[in-house]
């Protein structure tokens, strides 16, 4: 019999395939988005920036409501209410229409990818690495079918909207899974145990435990780490399709054939590093994983200036090499990152914390996304990305060096 937590994993990694659609599908059609609507780089920074907003509201309700009404409830019905707003945003007539669909949708995926915590809680202390390996390789396939769907819009004419209704039918299915195999988390359970016999008080926003002795030092830390590997350093993830179809020049069947090898290295990144992290601990793997995206980052976003622009083989591996050096590391930071910061805490507050890590990030990513925008109409797309991208790595470089960030690997978490 297949234990639970291998289950859990799996429909979890299905839910990750989602969730990675929902936060990729814009980068992969923000091309022909702009191209309908004929948007300038400023209104593009603001499309893209509106994700960033669903995200801090979603941060300010979301962990408060999974620590009190459970992990699978929320996952459920995150999944669901993001399927029904797909059908909004495939309907859209102009921009504002699409932003106002993509803030609500911010709101919901987010919380579906929080509500996640469920994965962590149920898999083996010894084999929380393995798992998060796991769950981050299907998202990078969710990644890479978006990719793939790209080159099916062009092929076939679908166009993005296309795309987009392709997303109504995998959040929808996501929602019918989790309903019928996941269970609650066992430790949530056993902690709404505890407080229902007397034995542990409960508060309802527990954000103040975040700034207690012993626990704020681990906060801020994950914090600062989240912020500059998740949000600076992945900062070009977002404009990957206007990249290239706008200031490389690549056609679009090149853009979507660029994007499935992407998100095949950084599939194989998000299996790689979680694991390395299971053996010699999740601090140092940060650290390399910093590393590797910095430099990957830093000679990927001077091609235009280190090799030229347009669809000619030098560019295109030039280009395609050190975004996959980025890429290989960015993803497998991200998976890293999220179980070192779930173990950081006590369930009581786990999601909480997860919670107001990810408002602080994303009023820093709203900040990021749109400043891109702008900044880009006046020193170029690429500039910006090679400097935001220095200042996230070697920040959480010296952060992880500096801060003496503690380990995590093996402990027993804390209800």
């Amino acid at each position: 019999m297949v234990e639970y937590w291998k289950k859990a994993a799996i429909v979890g990694g299905l839910g990750a395939w989602s969730d990675a659609m929902d936060a990729l599908l814009m980068a992969h059609t923000l091309g022909m988005i702009a191209a309908t609507w004929k948007l300038g780089p400023e209104i593009v920074g603001l499309v893209v920036g509106v994700w960033s907003i669903g995200n801090v509201v979603s941060a300010l309700i979301s962990g408060p409501l999974i620590d009190s009404y459970g992990r699978k409830k929320m996952w459920v019905l995150a999944n669901f209410i993001t399927g029904l707003l797909y059908i909004y945003l495939a309907l859209s007539p102009n921009e504002w229409h699409f932003m106002f669909g993509r803030f609500l949708t911010g709101v919901f995926a987010l919380m579906s990818t929080l509500a996640g915590l469920y994965i962590f809680e149920e898999a083996p202390k010894e084999k929380r690495g393995f798992t998060s390996g796991i769950v981050g390789l299907f998202g990078l396939l969710g990644a890479l079918n978006s990719s793939a769907m790209l080159i099916v819009a062009a092929v076939t004419g679908i166009g993005w909207r296309g795309i987009y209704w392709y997303g109504v039918a995998w959040n929808f299915l996501i929602s019918i899974l989790g309903l019928l195999f996941l269970r609650e988390s066992s430790l949530w359970l056993e902690r709404r145990k505890l407080i229902e016999e007397g034995k542990l008080m409960e508060k309802k926003v527990p954000y103040g435990r975040l700034f207690e002795t012993g626990i704020r030092r681990r906060f801020l830390l994950s914090l600062f780490v989240y912020v500059f590997t998740a949000t600076l350093l992945g900062l070009p993830i977002h404009f990957r399709s206007y990249l290239e179809l706008v200031i490389l020049q690549f056609p679009y069947e090149l853009t979507g054939i660029l994007g499935i090898i992407m998100t095949s290295v950084g599939a194989a990144g998000a299996f790689f590093w979680p694991r390395l992290s299971d053996k010699i601990g999740r601090v140092k793997t940060l650290t390399l994983i910093s590393i590797v995206g910095l430099v990957g980052s830093q000679l990927c976003f001077r091609t235009n200036i280190l090799v030229g622009v347009g669809p000619t083989l030098p560019v295109i591996a030039f280009y395609l090499l050190f975004w996959c050096i980025w890429v290989f590391g960015w993803n497998g930071g991200v998976s890293t990152e999220r179980i070192w910061a779930a173990e950081l805490f006590p369930t009581g507050i786990r999601g909480t914390a997860t919670s107001l890590r990810t408002i602080i990030g994303g009023l820093f990513g709203v900040f990021s996304t749109m400043i891109t925008g702008f900044l880009a109409a006046y020193i170029g797309l690429m500039t910006v990305y090679w400097l935001l991208t220095a200042i996230g790595g070697i920040a959480a470089i010296l952060l992880l060096w500096l801060g003496k960030a503690p380990e995590t690997k093996g402990i027993k978490l804390e209800i």
